[in-house]
């Protein structure tokens, strides 16, 4: 029985408080110009995982975790996410009467390091947003 593995479960993480949100965001708005970078080369993608790693190492230093860069970035894009799809639920709210939802208490933090005017809310300046199909001409 040498080679008999025991499978082990993977421990949750624990959530992250306040506190580590916000040295996320600060971590984000920093480095912003480098994380959101479209270049994509071998240099570039080093130096986004190392400014992911030192967001990280921030928040674990004040916090005493043991958050990783990839950990990190991936709330980052989860909190995102969530707050566009909020604010196109506030744009557009979906039929049926309910109010629509709340922003969260850091989406203001979001949207600032997102900027004032991103395509990701407000679509391409310039176009104009068809809704329903258009009508034929006969």
């Amino acid at each position: 029985m040498a080679g008999v593995r025991v499978k082990r479960k993977k421990q949750r993480a624990k959530n992250f408080c306040e506190g580590e949100l916000n040295i996320l965001f600060e971590g984000v708005a920093l480095k912003k110009d480098l994380l959101f970078s479209k270049l994509n080369t071998a240099v570039v993608s080093k130096n986004k995982a190392k400014a992911w790693n030192n967001i990280a190492d921030k928040i674990n230093s004040q916090f005493h975790g043991t958050r990783t860069g990839k950990q990190v970035k991936k709330k980052w894009q989860d909190v995102k996410q969530e707050c566009l799809r909020i604010r196109a639920l506030q744009k557009c709210p979906p039929t049926g009467g309910d109010p629509p939802p709340e922003d969260p208490w850091y989406a203001d933090a979001v949207l600032n390091v997102l900027g004032e005017k991103t395509n990701l809310l407000d679509g391409i300046p310039g176009e104009t947003e068809m809704v329903g199909f258009p009508h034929s001409v006969d």
